[in-house]
């Protein structure tokens, strides 16, 4: 009976019937470690095997078999000889790994284990990378709370009703203050009563340009 590995819990299998070969993912972070490949002597026999069968095909049945033969003594043995090769990659691979008492995990050494704590970093987080962490989190929220509490609209005229005007030739949107049409190159004056005609300030409804004071015709 196949002796039990404890181990990550998430394994992909990358073995061939030439050889075997496996990834065994952080428990927290999913990061992969792949094992070292191994042919297996099995898997070197059948290829053997397979091109003298291609080769001595037409001399008789023996050689055309060779591969076949090949194939079930591997699938006989196959069980055992993977359960070994897996248990070696587990143990190639383990020092990549610490295993977490608190929480059970196996985490990667690289990212995912606090040396100092002896635990992973989800069960003890790294203290200075919290504190960096916090002080960036609440530094944002602050910076939201004072801007918020700054008059941003200062100047602005929130009364006059807004509107958009476009150019009455392409009728592309007409940004104020605006004396040509960026779409068309059509002057900003042929819109009437849109923008002043000498200055191209956008009119608010009044007979006199707010900003130059030219009568609104």
């Amino acid at each position: 009976m196949a002796k039990t590995v404890e181990f990550v819990s998430q394994m992909e299998d990358l073995s061939t019937e030439k050889g075997y070969q496996f990834t065994f993912h952080c428990d927290k972070c999913h990061r992969g470690y792949t094992s070292s490949y191994h042919a297996t002597p099995l898997g070197i026999a059948a290829d053997l095997l397979g091109t003298a069968g291609g080769v001595f095909e037409s001399f008789g049945s023996i050689f055309g078999k060779g591969k076949e033969a090949a194939k079930g003594v591997q699938e006989a043995l196959g069980g055992k000889t993977h359960s070994d090769a897996y248990a070696e990659a587990v143990e190639e691979v383990k020092p990549q790994f610490k295993h977490c008492s608190r929480c059970g995990h196996w985490v990667c050494v690289d990212a995912c284990w606090n040396v100092n704590a002896g635990l992973c970093d989800e069960c003890a987080p790294n203290v200075k990378e919290e504190l960096v962490f916090k002080q960036t989190h609440l530094t944002v929220e602050q910076l939201g709370q004072r801007l918020s509490e700054q008059d941003l609209t200062k100047g602005m005229d929130l009364t006059t009703p807004a509107q958009v005007v476009t150019c009455a030739k392409c009728g592309a949107d007409i940004a104020a203050g605006a004396k040509f049409c960026s779409g068309c190159g059509e002057p900003v004056r042929s819109v009437k009563g849109a923008f002043c005609s000498e200055c191209g300030a956008r009119l608010s409804g009044g007979k006199f340009c707010p900003s130059c004071g030219k009568p609104v015709q």
